[in-house]
């Protein structure tokens, strides 16, 4: 993480978490491995993880997601209470929670999302380069 005044640097840890709770415009950047990685998103975190790591953001205002490495990769989206948007083009998954951050995913191999908090969820997906499944009351 970096900053006007700071610069934090991890490397070879099995757990890294992220929290941008100071203000600000805060955005994270999430990478994952060559093997098979799986990724959660809710409104407050987004975790991506895989044999040997997990990598968290939480309370990011963008979260940024490349499963380019390799591997079997799995994302799975979650609503808010509130109406969120998914948008689905090409390798692009992306979530706008209303009530939080824009999450972006690139280059995943199946994309799930799911609406069981309420709140009107609209979703628009078009020639997508990955598996997907949607599961609630998506408009």
């Amino acid at each position: 993480m970096s900053g006007l005044g700071f610069y934090n640097y991890a490397q070879g840890f099995d757990v890294v978490r992220g929290n941008a709770s100071a203000g600000g415009y805060d955005i994270a950047y999430l990478y994952d491995s060559a093997g098979n990685d799986h990724l959660v998103s809710t409104p407050t975190s987004t975790t991506l993880s895989g044999s040997g790591f997990s990598n968290s953001a939480s309370y990011f205002d963008s979260v940024n997601v490349s499963a380019s490495a390799g591997g079997y990769d799995t994302a799975d989206f979650y609503d808010s209470t509130g109406s969120d948007d998914f948008l689905g083009r090409g390798t692009l998954a992306r979530m706008y929670y209303g009530t939080g951050p824009a999450v972006r995913a690139y280059y995943f191999d199946l994309v799930r999302i799911y609406s069981s908090h309420g709140g009107f969820d609209h979703k628009d997906v078009s020639s997508v380069g990955y598996a997907f499944e949607s599961y609630g009351p998506w408009q």
